[in-house]
């Protein structure tokens, strides 16, 4: 942003140039383009820094400009590479921008910057020379570049700013393929050094200063320039530097590439690295000139580059210094040579700076290297000389060989020189290669002044100066020992080396050898010559046309070889590394051409080509006289003009017949049947052909020309090869660019014939650049400002309409859906081109399709294709998303055409009935409306932009459908299914919504008028209200508004009872598929998925019968059960769907599930996948029914014996599974949801749930916490008062409740697992405890006064079923008596230990710790001396029957005697304390919170809530007594909660008779004092919970009494045993039975006169004994107040 506003300033100030604010603003656009791409805004169309008008340029051209923006804000990161050709891709490749014409990147250009030398050349300075080097070739790839290295080295060297820096330019593609190196010389630069050769020595320096070699480095490119240019960054390198001995110093490097190190050695004294440099590969212009701009060097290459520009003028020979061979001359040691290099004129002066030894500036001459005493010195070094033209021919170059002297500072002493003339004597430059010259000697400068040498030869070639000295003597003498060896290589646009372009150019002088000289020409353009013919085209072309024709315009006998080299030089420009100079031969053409009779030689010439090219065996010249046709007709057209400017005009007439004359045969060889060898010629003529035509336009006319191009491009295309179709279609493409596509006749003629190419789908990226093309000259053809006639057609409009349009829709279709990088820019054609119709065109179509009425197919099925791919243009988003401009545009485009797609429906396709009427066809069309008017494009709230407006778009949209069928009637009833889902499609728009529901209620109407009824409208309406929800396209608001204006609407019919009825309905559904959709997804939401589901299947069932919509809804519950693991749950919920279907039926169904299979094949499949379910569900009762079903249908239906032995064999499976495996029992809970915040579904409503596995009231709670984040757990379980129901927020209570099980009757032997399978399964009535004191309270006795308050709930399914929970339905309180309540605690335990006792008798082996441990807490349950209190109860509770028995002379009692140790009494004042804390906590209002069992004591929780009543009596009961007693279940829970897998301790509680169980203890030795009782346990508490883990302490062992009456044992004093006389009410058979042990009968008492006789308040004397201790198991009781789970829920 701070970039941002910084330009902006800079904008704003006006102090930049024009140039600079132009960049600035392409910056600031980039930028902001890219931040729009990042944050998801819609794209800006610009072309440069101006955003383009939509309205102002065609569809095409704005997606083209689309794509390019699209690409610069994406490249501006880096993000895309846009080279030429790989193109770039949106939305999965569908939009490669195929039509942008990206100009190829010719040359390169490698930046090279030095960034650091680590070594010192000894004191003097020093010279790094780099230089680019093909390892391939051995040849130096560029010139050098020098960089010179300070004394105390390069880091303080200060010279100008970048000059360590150097851009090798000009390097093609082919370049970049090479094994390239960058190669570095270090080179030194002083004096001689005292201690010899190595120049390392301390002493005196003597000598002049010399170039030394110092060390060679080399660095690899090859991975470097394998990079993309574009995306190249600069990256920097570290190579080393090696030594070797000074006479292969000029080979180092090529031994260092070759890796032969052991010829040389790392220089000594460099740290870790060597030399530093970066690299950057530079393509873009821009990057280029600034580097040159900011000081960088330019390093030229040695060579062209492969694109020679017009512009370019060279004039450079590149010199490299070999070697040289010297004499001794009798000194014992060697030379130290210096060769010096100038440039001389013939009269010995010298030519200034021409000599280059690396690029920067030049010199006057220039110094070589300098090798210590040696007379064969190699040097290798490479010169660049620049002489000017006009001194070149006479200018030579000369080598100075010096003797540097160790001992003079200065002296340099001259032995010998060498010379080379530049020309040859046949005016050829000298030639590239290797050269050996003479060295003649001379110790005098000035004796070489004159120039004198010139007479002598240079070389051994130089023959003619050989011997000619004319009788003097040379002053020069030279020896045979002596030689010097350059290499040269020149890079000229204006000098030629080549001997035969020189004869061609100077043919006059020897006329004899032209043919020759031609023929030795023409076989330049085949071979690497070539550069030089282009280089000297203009020479060579006025050459070539005096020798074509005479000056009367005939003939000559070297015309035809003339128009061959002509034919081959034209040729040759064609060639991509001569484009460039094709403005040259324009120029020349326009400017330089004279001659105004070689016309009619030219066509005379292409048409003999064209008449042999079928039967010729060399096609070679015929293709290349085809490939320059545009050439050869422009140089005969603009001799004709010549002519005709000369002469008036004459023989016009004859020309006008020569170029028909040769357009025929053109014609004949393009219309030729394909033949192999044809085909290249064929394709070259069409390459040329726009170039002809353009010029055949100028001779002949537009529309002549335009005959001749239709008739070349309808060329029969049977057997074409793919190379000649692209080549029509390109060639038809240019055409219309040219002057044929702006003449109106000419344009449609080569329109009409253009159009027939383009159905050709391999060509697919060229015929979408074509039609890209002509939607845009059509487009601009239209001046908005002229007037134009409504009745006038455009032709050019019509043809494409007519012959293009069929085509592209089917095309799109085609591609549609696939990846296609041609999709984008077809699509923008399509659009284009329906752009530019008129109702008129679209008249003209159909009539076209459909000439006759009665032949509607063509017509029926092009309206088909549009409609479908319209409808997939709008709803699959073929434009990326941010495209915004140009999808609306679309949008406008399709609204527009709309409107006429509808007229031919109307107008033929139009009936009450089929098949007149077309129900496909109008399905189509309503479907293609829905979708522009619920287009995303459309939708205002989700794009703000410029453009059209985007809601009256829409409106408009839908008030076209919405118009169109109103006009449909009666017919509307053939659109039903499909048509109601798209009114409801419209309903969603909020301006269309009266008018789209006024035509639902309409369709209904119209339906009841034919029918009676609106069954089928009703029915797709509730199917399309389902889909439009579950799409996310529906709101509460909608269901409120839907509901009203359907009220209104339906108001005012005859039917409004039974519409109101419907609309009732539907909104009711809607108000569920809201809820339903409202459930956010994820496995802690997938309760609420199931109960919206259950919902809206019982919805679909029981109100409006569809069994479709039903059973889908019955597979996403499957689903979900599935997903959570409830296979019991998902097996119940398919034999929903198999209680739909039978056995005797063979129907096929629209099961998704089992397509196409018979009803009862489904059935079988989903009753033995329902078996599996409830296989892994351990649910195996549940599975008996069906497979005893489906082995009555094996064996009685189908005699399947074999699925009936399999069948049986899963039966016995479930039954051995049954009684062997064990299963956990399930805990059930009683959640209610209170508030407004609930769903509705659960608002305010009670259910009971069943748990999962093993899981108990924390987990459960948490678990559901986590279903519903939002709600607040209530922490009492009272009935929430009005302000909580009331209330928005979300309030839940949770508490356990007991099943009871639905009354059987078991035979006798039914194995125990059934009835505990029976217990808490398939069960549908729950009990809830809670405590409840009523007065009046004995604070010594609190379970005087407990009553238990029961509330009975009824749930409206049995559990398990298709859910784990259920409503409750109904619900009962009633209050439990202490007496009875203190029963059925006994009873559960003593049905716990008779099933203990069970288990150990059938398993002796077991460890009999548990069960000592249970029965020890069960009789010495020394807590709070509960045994006493209830003891007490039951004292008061006989002295109650006793008293009725002498009332009712019916008394009858069975005594049992329980020993029991039992402890002194505790002190009253600690009782007291705890009685009056629960008394004060009762007051305190609390008592209805107080729970009956908490989570830790599970195992007291299951035997507490157990019922008293018998299960099975076989007497008859007093009926008022029985409906007061509440519903009991048949067996309790049991089983330690902290051991699931425990089995139940009431598994054998049938084989236990009544017996009496003494239990003995061992005495105490001693007491703490005589008359107090040992000191009772800890009070077990919820913070305790680990308590119940450690066995109760052991009580020492009293001597038993037995107290034979009630009245011993009031009397009796001592308190060492107890005891308990209990009394059995009349209707308990059971307790007599079973527990003689513990029994009371009232035979005579009613149940409500005990009630009443036990309610009374017992009075006890205070010399009167206290009661017993009661057993453990009502431990828990006194500490209601404490037993809250860790959530702070009660249990009840």
């Amino acid at each position: 942003m701070r970039e941002l506003l910084s330009g902006r300033r800079a904008l704003l100030a006006g102090t930049l140039t024009q140039d600079q604010t132009r960049a600035l603003r392409l910056k600031l656009v980039a930028k902001l383009d890219w931040g729009n791409r990042k944050l998801g805004l819609e794209l800006v169309p610009r072309r440069g820094a101006e955003a383009v008008d939509p309205e102002e340029i065609s569809l095409v051209e704005l997606y083209r400009v689309h794509v390019e923006s699209a690409e610069r804000a994406a490249a501006w990161r880096g993000t895309l590479r846009r080279a030429g050709g790989s193109g770039s891709s949106f939305n999965s490749g569908t939009l490669t921008n195929g039509t942008a014409n990206i100009t190829t990147v010719q040359s390169h250009h490698l930046m090279c910057s030095m960034r650091d030398f680590g070594h010192t050349a000894g004191g003097d300075e020093a010279e790094l020379l780099l230089w680019l080097h093909d390892a391939r070739r051995g040849q130096p790839l560029s010139e050098r570049f020098r960089v010179r290295i300070a004394r105390d080295g390069f880091s303080n060297y200060v010279d100008r700013l970048h000059a360590n820096s150097t851009l090798f330019a000009d390097l093609s593609v082919t370049d970049l393929s090479r094994e390239l190196w960058l190669v570095a010389w270090v080179v030194r630069v002083g004096r001689w050094s005292g201690a010899g050769s190595s120049g390392t020595g301390t002493g005196e320096r003597k000598g002049p200063v010399a170039r030394r070699p110092l060390g060679a480095g080399v660095l690899p490119l090859t991975e470097f320039l394998r990079q993309p240019p574009q995306s190249s960054v600069e990256k920097e390198y570290t190579f080393k530097v090696y030594q070797c001995e000074e006479k292969d110093f000029h080979q180092l490097h090529d031994i260092l590439i070759r890796k032969q190190t052991n010829k040389c050695n790392i220089l000594p004294g460099q740290p870790n690295y060597g030399i530093v440099v970066a690299l950057r590969l530079l393509s873009n212009q821009g990057s280029i000139s600034e580097a040159v701009g900011s000081g960088a060097t330019v390093t030229a290459k040695r060579g062209f580059p492969d694109v020679i520009m017009p512009g370019d003028v060279r004039n450079d020979l590149y010199l490299t210094l070999e070697k040289a061979e010297f004499e001794r001359g009798g000194k014992t040691t060697a030379k130290n040579v210096l060769a010096t290099v100038s440039v001389h004129d013939c009269k010995g002066m010298i030519i200034q700076d021409c000599v280059w030894g690396a690029s920067g500036n030049g010199s006057t001459s220039y110094e070589s290297l300098v090798l210590y005493h040696n007379n064969s010195p190699s040097w290798g070094e490479q010169l660049r000389l620049t002489v000017p033209l006009e001194k070149f021919t006479k200018a030579h170059v000369r080598i100075e060989f010096r003797h540097c002297s160790t001992r003079d500072k200065n002296e340099r002493k001259l032995f010998g020189f060498s010379y080379a003339r530049l020309m040859e004597p046949s005016g050829a430059t000298l030639r590239d290669g290797a050269h050996e010259f003479f060295v003649y000697k001379c110790d005098d400068p000035s004796k070489l002044a004159s120039a004198s040498y010139l007479n002598l030869p240079s070389c051994a070639n130089d023959t003619s100066r050989l011997g000619s000295t004319n009788g003097i003597v040379p002053s020069f003498q030279r020896s045979s020992k002596e030689n010097c060896v350059i290499n040269t290589l020149l890079c000229s646009t204006k000098l030629t080396q080549n001997e035969d372009l020189l004869a061609l150019l100077q043919w006059r002088a020897r006329p004899e050898k032209v043919q020759e000289t031609l023929l030795r020409v023409l076989r330049l353009g085949d071979g690497l010559s070539c550069e030089e013919l282009i280089k000297f085209l203009r020479d060579v072309l006025d050459a070539l046309f005096a020798l074509f024709s005479t000056e009367d315009g005939n003939s000559t006998p070297y015309s035809g070889t003339v128009f061959l080299v002509l034919v081959s030089i034209c040729s040759l420009l064609e060639e991509t590394r001569f484009q460039h100079f094709r403005p040259v031969l324009d120029v020349y053409i326009e400017e330089h051409f004279s001659a105004a009779l070689v016309y009619k030689g030219l066509l005379s010439s292409v048409q003999h080509c064209a008449e042999w090219a079928a039967g010729a065996e060399g096609q070679e010249p015929i293709r290349k006289c085809l490939r320059s046709l545009g050439a050869v007709f422009r140089l005969a057209v603009r001799s004709r003009q010549l002519f005709a400017r000369a002469t008036g005009g004459q023989y016009e007439d004859s020309f006008r017949r020569d170029v028909r004359t040769a357009l025929n045969a053109l014609k004949v060889l393009a219309q030729h049947p394909h033949r192999e060898h044809l085909a290249p010629a064929q394709v070259a003529l069409m390459e040329s052909w726009p170039s002809v035509a353009k010029e055949v336009a100028t001779a002949l006319g537009p529309v002549e020309a335009a005959r001749v191009t239709a008739a070349m491009l309808d060329a029969p295309a049977a057997n074409a090869p793919p190379a000649l179709a692209k080549a029509r279609l390109a060639a038809a493409q240019e055409i219309l660019k040219g002057p044929l596509g702006y003449d109106p006749e000419a344009r449609n003629i080569v329109l009409t014939t253009a159009c027939h190419h383009l159905a050709r789908r391999e060509e697919l990226t060229q015929c979408a650049e074509m039609l890209g093309e002509l939607v845009i000259l059509l487009w601009k053809k239209e001046d908005p400002q002229e007037p134009s006639d409504p009745d006038q057609i455009d032709p050019d409009v019509d043809v494409l309409c007519l012959n293009t349009l069929d085509v592209l829709v089917e095309t799109v279709l085609h591609l549609i859906g696939g990846n296609s990088p041609v999709l984008g820019s077809m699509v923008a054609c399509l659009l284009g081109a329906m752009e530019l119709l008129k109702p008129e065109h679209y008249q003209r179509l159909w009539s076209h399709l459909a000439p006759h009425p009665h032949d509607r197919k063509p017509l029926k099925d092009f309206l088909m294709r549009a409609f479908l791919v319209f409808r997939h243009l709008i709803e699959q988003d073929v434009f990326p998303s941010d495209w915004m401009v140009l999808r609306v545009q679309s949008c406008k485009v399709l609204l527009s055409a709309l409107q006429d797609l509808a007229k031919p429906l109307l107008e033929r396709f139009m009936g009450e009935e089929p098949p007149q009427f077309d129900s496909q066809l109008w399905s189509g069309y309503i479907e293609l409306g829905v979708a522009l008017v619920t287009s995303s494009a459309l939708q205002p709230e989700r794009w703000s932009g410029r453009g059209p407006d985007r809601p009256r778009m829409r409106v408009n949209a839908g008030l076209q459908v919405l118009a169109v069928w109103s006009r449909l009637g009666p017919a509307q009833l053939h659109l039903v299914p499909g048509a109601v889902g798209a009114l409801l499609e419209i309903t969603l728009v909020g301006e269309l919504r009266r008018v789209a529901l006024g035509a639902l209620v309409s369709l209904m109407a119209c339906e009841r008028a034919a029918t009676g009824s609106a069954r089928r409208t009703e029915a797709a309406l509730v199917d399309k209200l389902d889909s439009l929800v579950a799409d996310n396209k529906a709101d509460d608001h909608y269901r409120r508004l839907f509901d009203t204006v359907l009220m209104e609407r339906v108001s005012t019919e005859g039917w409004r009872e039974a519409g109101a009825a419907f609309v009732g309905c539907v909104t009711r559904l809607l108000e569920r598929l809201l809820d339903y959709r409202a459930v956010m997804q994820g496995a802690e939401h997938r309760d609420k998925r199931m109960a919206a589901t259950v919902n809206l299947l019982n919805f679909y069932k029981n109100e409006i019968d569809r069994k479709e919509m039903y059973l889908r809804y019955v597979y996403k519950l499957h689903d979900l059960h599935i997903a959570s693991d409830n296979f019991i749950e998902a097996g119940c919920t398919l034999l929903l769907y198999a209680e739909t279907l039978s056995w005797d039926s063979d129907q096929i169904g629209v099961d998704p599930e089992h397509p196409e299979t018979p009803e009862w094949k489904r059935k079988e499949a989903i009753y033995n996948q329902v078996l599996q379910y409830f296989d892994r569900g351990k649910c195996w009762e549940k599975g008996l029914p069906l497979l005893r079903e489906l082995a009555t249908i094996y064996e009685v239906k189908l005699c399947d014996y074999a699925r009936l032995a399999h069948c049986l064999r899963t039966h016995a499976t479930f039954l051995d599974s049954i009684l062997e495996q064990l299963w956990p029992e399930p805990e059930y809970f009683r959640v209610g949801f209170y508030g407004k915040g609930c769903p509705l579904f659960v608002r305010n409503k009670q259910f009971v749930y069943r748990g999962h596995d093993y899981e108990r009231i924390g987990a459960f709670t948490q678990r559901l916490q986590s279903e519903y984040c939002s709600a607040h757990i209530l922490m009492r379980n009272t009935p929430p008062d009005d302000t909580i129901i009331a209330s928005d927020g979300q309030y839940i209570q949770i508490c356990n409740v007991k099943p009871v099980p639905s009354r059987r009757v078991w035979p006798p032997g039914t194995p125990e697992q059934v009835k505990r399978f029976y217990a808490c399964n398939e069960v549908n009535t729950f009990l809830c405890d809670r405590p409840l004191h009523k007065p009046p309270i004995d604070k010594d006795n609190e379970f005087k006064s407990l009553w238990i308050e029961r509330t009975t709930l009824v749930t409206e399914n049995t559990l398990p079923g298709i859910l784990r929970w259920s409503e409750v339905v109904s619900r009962s309180v009633e209050e439990i008596p202490p007496v009875e309540f203190a029963c059925e605690t006994m009873e559960a335990t003593e049905r716990e230990l008779r099933s203990l006792i069970s288990q150990y008798t059938a398993d002796p082996t077991r460890n009999i710790n548990p069960f000592s441990m249970r029965l020890q807490g069960t009789i010495d349950a020394n807590v709070q001396g509960i045994f006493v209190n209830i003891l007490y109860i039951y004292i008061y509770y006989i002295e109650a029957v006793d008293f009725v028995s002498s009332r009712s002379e019916e008394y009858t009692h069975q005594t049992i005697q329980v020993i029991t140790p039992l402890p002194p009494v505790p002190m009253m004042d600690k009782r007291s304390h705890s009685i009056q804390q629960n008394d004060s906590y009762y007051e305190d209002g609390h008592l209805y919170n107080k729970p009956i069992y908490s989570i830790e004591d599970a195992v007291d929780q299951q035997s507490i809530m157990t019922t008293s009543l018998p299960i099975n009596d076989s007497r008859e009961c007093n009926d008022d007594m029985i409906k007061s007693a509440p519903p009991l279940p048949l067996r309790p829970k049991s089983g330690d909660p902290r051991s699931p897998t425990r089995p139940p301790m009431d598994k054998y509680r049938d084989a236990i008779d009544g017996e009496v169980i003494e239990t003995r203890r061992h005495s105490r030795l001693s007491w703490s004092e005589p008359g107090d009782a040992p000191p009772l346990p800890p009070r077990v508490t919820g913070d305790k919970r680990g308590t119940w883990n450690e066995p109760p302490p052991v009580i020492p062992r009293r001597a038993a009494r037995n107290v034979d009456t009630p009245e011993d044992r009031r009397g009796n004093d001592t308190r060492d045993s107890g005891v308990s006389e209990d009394h059995s009410y009349t209707n308990a058979d059971e307790h007599r039975h079973q527990h003689n042990d513990f029994d009371l009968s009232v035979d005579s008492l009613r149940y409500e006169e005990i009630i009443s006789i036990m309610s009374e308040p017992l009075r006890v004397d205070e010399h009167e004994m206290p009661p017993p201790i009661p057993p453990k198991g009502l431990g828990h009781i006194n500490s209601f107040d404490s037993e809250h789970h860790e959530n702070g829920d009660s249990h009840c």
